[in-house]
């Protein structure tokens, strides 16, 4: 059976489409532009986008929050990515703490290490968040210089 679903979502609950799904046209996801450089602490909610972009040149290295996982169930996951623009400082991201803590929560880094420094450009890290137990999570992150 073929058809046309059309909604419009107003709640933070989710659509659960069981059977076969076929899309087209694309999908677009919320941007957060954030008009100020990273900061030594720094939160970003889930509910603000997945991606969050830092506009102007950082301001010192930074830990990093990500926030809204608390309603995304066992099992699940998430990604999100912070951009940030750098300048001749370098500034980077060095600890990850989801919904704000790192109790429960194992980050892996590409290439086995968080990263010590950043480029003179602008830095994008990706962060896949699994929720695998309440209150526990592991998260693959990387760190990606452009320019």
């Amino acid at each position: 059976m073929a058809g046309i679903l059309k909604t419009n979502i107003v709640s933070s609950d989710y659509v659960k489409i069981l059977s076969y799904t076929e899309l087209y046209g694309f999908f677009s996801e919320r941007m957060n532009t954030i008009v100020t450089g990273i900061s030594s602490n720094n939160t970003y909610q889930l509910s603000d986008g997945t991606i969050h972009y830092h506009t102007a040149n950082s301001e010192a290295n930074g830990n990093v929050s990500l926030n809204g996982f608390t309603n995304v169930s066992v099992g699940n996951s998430a990604s999100m990515a912070v951009i940030i623009t750098n300048n001749v400082f370098k500034r980077y991201i060095s600890t990850v703490q989801v919904d704000d803590t790192s109790s429960g929560v194992t980050v892996l880094w590409s290439g086995e290490a968080a990263p010590t420094d950043g480029s003179a450009n602008t830095d994008i890290y990706t962060f896949n968040v699994l929720k695998t137990a309440d209150s526990t999570y592991t998260v693959f992150a990387n760190k990606s210089t452009f320019g």
